[in-house]
């Protein structure tokens, strides 16, 4: 196994190993080196993805309790504060808006329409 990188990030006893001391050391006890490279690489990583979880769990929580509450509390002041009409005229389309999705709207269905012209023409020349 590769034993490269700085002698300080090794787990003790991997920290005296050196290429010329693992080539001395017999099948059986390099396997037993190899697989403890292994385990510490193994080790290292789930600490790591151990402590991103943590951390994505905790913001996650905290961002979404926060973001929930002041939702909450901000919807709940808008409705206290606005008449029913308001809150209507507050939530509706303005009227360009809906101007142009009716317009739109109309210009699919003609779109479809003529997609359906076209497709019964192109049936009755098969």
């Amino acid at each position: 196994k590769n034993l490269s990188g700085s002698v300080e990030d090794r787990p003790l006893y991997l920290r005296k190993l050196s290429t010329t001391i693992i080539a001395a050391m017999s099948n059986e006890d390099q396997r037993l080196v190899d697989m403890q490279i292994e385990i510490f690489a193994y080790w290292k990583l789930m600490k790591k993805r151990l402590l991103d979880y943590i951390i994505m769990a905790t913001t996650r929580c905290l961002v979404d309790n926060l973001i929930k509450k002041q939702l909450k509390i901000s919807l709940l002041e808008a409705v206290l504060r606005y008449n029913e009409k308001e809150l209507v005229q507050l939530f509706s389309q303005d009227a360009g808006t809906a101007s142009k999705r009716i317009n739109i709207e109309s210009r699919l269905e003609k779109l479809y329409a003529a997609k359906d012209a076209i497709d019964k023409h192109n049936k009755l020349d098969l």
